[in-house]
């Protein structure tokens, strides 16, 4: 009777612990890393955007270069599910470039953007902002 008491509380040590290590395993596999955030490019030519319409999501950036053209700015509008003009960059750029990032908050959607002095010649892009 002894041995078998033995064995049942090694047994039963046994499965405690394999069940502790089925424990870490699936949480180790259920662990998801965060997506790093990426960065879209678009051209300010004399004026348009190239690419007109770009895809970002929530934390990614957009990096407008202007090259050997008039001074560009981006400028969004308030129309869209979430009001982008805190990110609108109103300074005329001649030469470089320079980065806006989607706030995190940012609903899905399609927002329009342009250049304040080209947007009468049709200076205007879009950015959709996938969920």
């Amino acid at each position: 009777m002894k041995i078998i008491n033995i064995c049942k509380d090694k047994f039963t040590k046994i499965a405690r612990m394999l069940g502790c290590v089925a424990l870490v395993l699936a949480s180790i596999a259920s662990f998801q890393s965060p997506a790093s955030a990426a960065t879209v490019s678009v051209d300010a030519n004399s004026v348009t955007f190239d690419p007109e319409q770009v895809e970002v999501q929530p934390g990614d950036s957009i990096h407008f270069e202007i090259k050997n053209s008039p001074p560009h700015n981006v400028v969004f509008g308030s129309r869209g599910p979430s009001d982008l003009t805190e990110i609108s960059h109103s300074e005329m750029v001649m030469n470089g470039g320079f980065d806006i990032t989607i706030p995190e908050d940012t609903k899905p959607g399609t927002y329009q953007y342009w250049c304040s002095p080209h947007r009468g010649a049709g200076m205007i892009g879009e950015v959709v902002v996938k969920g």
